[in-house]
């Protein structure tokens, strides 16, 4: 029979916090066993096999990234600032478009 693991030993053994793994076995991406009697809050623990399970579902091999060497990052010039009038007056301009058009396809 295997030991069962705490939150704290399983936590410590996928390097992540605690509330994550609460979170992964919420999610059910993740198998416990509930060893309390309770229904509300189960006391969780957790199999050695299950972990490794969860890592093997979740190893990635690393894929080739073709870059384009060529292409710069954009700039902040390609993205213009807007002040809050100019956004205000879009907004308009756009429901106005959008009135205008449920008016057409409505007669």
């Amino acid at each position: 029979m295997q030991q069962l693991l705490t939150p704290e030993q399983a936590s410590k053994l996928l390097a992540i916090s605690v509330k994550q793994l609460r979170d992964l076995t919420d999610a059910g991406e993740l198998a416990f066993v509930n060893i309390g009697l309770g229904t509300k809050r189960p006391t969780r623990r957790y199999l050695p096999e299950d972990l490794e399970l969860f890592i093997s579902r979740r190893r990635m091999e690393r894929s080739p990234v073709i870059r384009n060497p060529t292409r710069k990052p954009p700039t902040p010039t390609h993205y213009p600032l807007l002040s809050i009038s100019e956004i205000i007056a879009e907004r308009k301009a756009l429901k106005a478009a959008e009135r205008e058009t449920r008016r057409k396809q409505g007669k």
